[in-house]
């Protein structure tokens, strides 16, 4: 009944998700130089692996 149709939702395109990935990176990078204890929650929280890819990955 609504205006949108199932099939006309909003997607991100492939440049807002790379983007938003760098952005990110980007954040971590800066909290791993300012606040090592909050990156190591965040690691405790998500797995270190998954922190630790975003840190350490090139997205250029």
């Amino acid at each position: 009944m609504g205006i949108l149709r199932s099939d006309a939702r909003w997607r991100p395109s492939q440049v807002e998700t790379i983007n938003d990935v760098i952005g990110l990176s980007g954040l971590l990078n800066y909290v791993n130089t300012v606040d090592q204890a909050y990156l190591d929650k965040l690691r405790r929280k998500f797995g270190a692996a998954v922190v630790d890819l975003f840190i350490h990955r090139s997205f250029g």
